[in-house]
């Protein structure tokens, strides 16, 4: 019996080491499901988003590590919250997805809105691409940020400080695995999309949820692979997204009623390895290895293999913008691997 018992107490051991060494997507998620308008569209559309998550972490061998913020708890402060004591691994994926209505000031510089997050103090409001810009200062391997909200100049609305009837479930049978895993598990940066354009507005349905995330979903689970432009497939899959709401019209109650199109946007923005300039030990300047742990971490993923080739040349052209002139970068090919040299001069 006390044999039995060790066994079972080494397998369980073995597989918590195991569990512990897998990578993690962390899902961020704010809904505003207590809106009179929207709450029970946004509701539907926050669980069939975050099944959809966990259904793809299970094909890319992640563990999924949903945050949600609904009803009551989705508001300015528990975002800041969030963002202050939110940290990741460097291999970890960040997605973060606000549903709920956004507006934009006009002095606004970016493309992207600002999230109403349930505030009745437009002061409270808190911007996209802020949020954007703060996670990807964690340096996971891939950031994507969502916001499916309206994008409309409000009268009253300043710009923001930088802040520190249902679908069926996804199933595995039908989804695109080698979409999926190219999407999350082979790409590399940080992702912002909207629902909309600066001055349009978003849409949804009580019984079906966001037209855009719904477009979203649909587009991964459904795009076949071999549709899919080389490079980054998150292009493909946004233009995918965009042909798929321009075939459709929607009206603002008004008299006579408006007739709009919905037009998201989006940024695909490459991992840059932080700049740090320090000096050798001939009083020239250029990066010691071993001293940066970002460096080694870029290096590693340009000599992988299950990352694809155009994505490890756009980290390699990256990161000659980060070493001094009497620095230099050599790479080697040799059946098919990639090797990684630095030579100081």
């Amino acid at each position: 019996m006390k044999k039995l018992v060790f066994i079972i107490a080494t397998i369980s051991i073995a597989f918590q080491v195991v569990a512990q060494n897998r990578p993690t997507m962390h899902a961020i998620l704010f809904a505003d499901t207590e809106d009179k308008s929207i709450g029970k569209g946004e509701s539907i559309s926050l669980d069939k988003f975050s099944d959809m998550l966990s259904t793809i972490c299970n094909t890319i061998d992640y563990s999924y590590l949903p945050d949600i913020y609904d009803g009551k708890n989705c508001r300015s402060s528990e975002l800041k919250k969030v963002l202050n004591e939110f940290a990741c691994d460097t291999n970890d994926i960040v997605v973060f997805c606000y549903l709920g209505h956004g507006t934009r000031s006009a002095k606004d510089t970016s493309v992207f809105p600002q999230m109403c997050l349930h505030e009745p103090n437009q002061a409270d409001y808190v911007s996209l691409v802020d949020v954007s810009k703060n996670l990807a200062q964690r340096r996971a391997r891939l950031t994507l940020v969502i916001g499916d909200c309206c994008n409309v100049t409000g009268e009253y609305v300043m710009p923001k400080e930088t802040v520190a009837a249902p679908t069926a479930r996804t199933n595995l049978r039908t989804a695109s695995l080698s979409l999926m895993k190219d999407l999350f598990a082979n790409s590399i940066g940080v992702i912002t999309m909207c629902a909309t354009k600066p001055e349009t507005y978003g849409w949804s349905n009580q019984e079906t949820g966001s037209y855009f995330l719904n477009a979203l979903i649909q587009s991964i689970e459904d795009t076949p692979i071999n549709s899919i432009k080389p490079g980054n497939p998150w292009e493909s899959i946004m233009d995918v997204v965009m042909k798929d709401l321009w075939t459709k019209e929607f009206y603002l109650r008004s008299d006579p009623p408006k007739k709009y199109k919905m037009t998201p946007c989006y940024r695909v923005e490459p991992r840059f390895v932080k700049r740090v300039e320090e000096r050798d030990g001939g009083g020239n300047r250029g990066r010691l290895p071993g001293k940066d742990v970002q460096l080694q971490q870029s290096i590693s993923d340009i000599a992988n293999v299950k990352i694809p080739e155009t994505t490890r040349r756009i980290l390699m052209n990256n990161l000659l913008d980060e070493f001094e002139p009497v620095a230099r970068i050599r790479t080697v090919s040799a059946d098919g691997k990639m090797a990684f040299n630095l030579t100081y001069t």
